[in-house]
């Protein structure tokens, strides 16, 4: 309740937490919670409202303490908070999400990072434009604070597949990329040099001629000494843009790279894609080809298991017109054999009975059935 207390009433002080002692109370409390009570909830709704120095400087430390698996949960809980997507998103997502991805991008936790660039992104994105005040708190939360290198370092593990995400979200992370480099050079070439109009000497009202020639020797010093000291800014403001030209031509030819790279993945991907195509439809083909020759054997078994039946029938009728041929055959043998077994036997009988027996293995052999 006391943490609870602790940070309601600096998320009621206007600034939310600006001040260097309210900004370390906040950390030290959302952090205890998140490493004592792993409350992600909790910590992501106060993220979400305090103010976004809170945010960088919370995930710098569990940066250096906390596993992957939890950062990621936390970036994951953050992006789904409610307030952190806010129907008005230039004033919590995009200045509190860039300071965090700044923030764990420099630690190199590049999927955590990007799991809180590609919610910024799916979000400002709209027919695909990026709206202004994404690519104005990009500006001044990433590009002047030096962190464009640590996002090109996401893109290149979103490009080489370290970081798992669809061609979607890949392919909208380069043109947010190529926006952002256009929108850089875009204001440095329009905004006014501020050490320009710092410098330069205010207008002097006309004086009259009596005053001229009063001060004609102090203001010609003062005049000498403004104009040195003008000179020294512009020269010194001219420098800063060739080195801030020379950082972004070396930044649109990493882009340029990268955009090459990605449109030869395109291509690869198109190929693979037309190739599976093809091979889908060659399988369609096969199946039906296999289903038509699993109808022509149903057919053939079905015709076989009718032929087979039609020559059992065949076979049982010969085999019954067999013995009843066999059985008129032998009647005549059989008559006479009933007659003469109850005869006495002699060598008579016994005569009768072998010529009797040579008849009976004539009649089976002529009927087909030899008996050697």
């Amino acid at each position: 309740m006391e943490h609870l207390k602790a940070l309601e009433e600096i998320l009621a002080k206007p600034n939310k937490g600006e001040s260097k002692a309210d900004r370390e109370t906040a950390v030290k409390i959302l952090y205890e919670i998140f490493k004592v009570e792993k409350d992600c909830t909790f910590v992501a709704k106060y993220l979400s409202q305090l103010e976004s120095k809170i945010c960088q400087c919370f995930f710098d430390k569990i940066c250096l303490t906390t596993s992957d698996e939890d950062i990621i949960r936390m970036a994951e809980h953050l992006v789904n908070d409610e307030f952190f997507q806010s129907k008005n998103p230039v004033h919590s997502m995009y200045p509190k999400g860039f300071p965090v991805v700044l923030a764990l991008a420099r630690k190199n936790k590049h999927q955590a990072a990007f799991i809180v660039l590609g919610a910024i992104l799916s979000q400002s994105e709209k027919a695909g434009n990026f709206s202004e005040g994404c690519i104005n708190n990009f500006n001044k939360f990433i590009t002047q604070k030096d962190g464009l290198p640590f996002v090109l370092d996401i893109f290149d593990k979103v490009e080489s597949g370290n970081i798992p995400c669809t061609d979607f979200a890949k392919a909208q992370f380069a043109r947010f990329l190529r926006t952002a480099e256009a929108s850089s050079v875009k204001i440095i070439s329009s905004e006014p040099p501020v050490s320009m109009q710092n410098s330069m000497p205010p207008k002097k009202e006309e004086a009259s001629v009596e005053d001229a020639n009063i001060g004609v020797s102090s203001l010609k010093k003062c005049d000498e000494s403004a104009n040195s000291e003008a000179l020294k800014n512009i020269e010194k403001f001219q420098s800063d843009i060739l080195s801030t030209l020379r950082t972004l031509a070396d930044n649109r030819s990493t882009i340029e790279s990268l955009a090459s790279a990605l449109q030869s993945k395109d291509s690869e991907l198109s190929v693979i894609r037309a190739d599976s195509a093809d091979k889908e439809r060659n399988n369609g083909l096969l199946v039906v080809e296999i289903n038509e020759k699993n109808k022509k054997i149903d057919d053939l078994t079905e015709r076989l298991k009718t032929a087979l039946q039609m020559d059992n029938i065949s076979k049982s009728q010969e085999i019954t017109t067999l013995k009843n041929d066999i059985s008129e055959a032998l009647k005549l043998e059989y008559s006479d054999y009933t007659k003469s077994k109850e005869r006495p036997h002699n060598e008579d009988l016994f005569e009768a009975y072998q010529a009797m027996l040579s008849r009976i293995f004539k009649v089976l052999k002529r009927f087909g059935i030899p008996c050697e």
